[in-house]
């Protein structure tokens, strides 16, 4: 059950955050093309755009570490 809401929550999060850091990013980006932002601005947007990716990335690693354990309680 626990693998069920974390595989429910990867998949909502990563719908939601990769849709973020994809605006962010573009933003980013364009902010920068368009001098409406610094350097270290856009840095920052990117760092946090990034952060935003990889959450539900380090979450689906989780869903598999439970699945591993799952199959070695469970025997082969």
């Amino acid at each position: 059950m626990i693998q069920l809401i974390l595989m429910f929550s990867t998949w909502l999060s990563a719908t939601v955050f990769h849709a973020l850091s994809g605006i962010i990013c573009i933003t980013a980006i364009l902010g920068y093309g368009f001098r409406q932002e610094t350097g270290t601005e856009v840095g920052k947007m990117l760092l946090i755009g990034f952060i935003l990716y990889i959450l539900p990335v380090l979450s689906g690693w989780a869903v598999m570490w439970l699945e591993t354990i799952k199959i070695r309680l469970m025997g082969d």
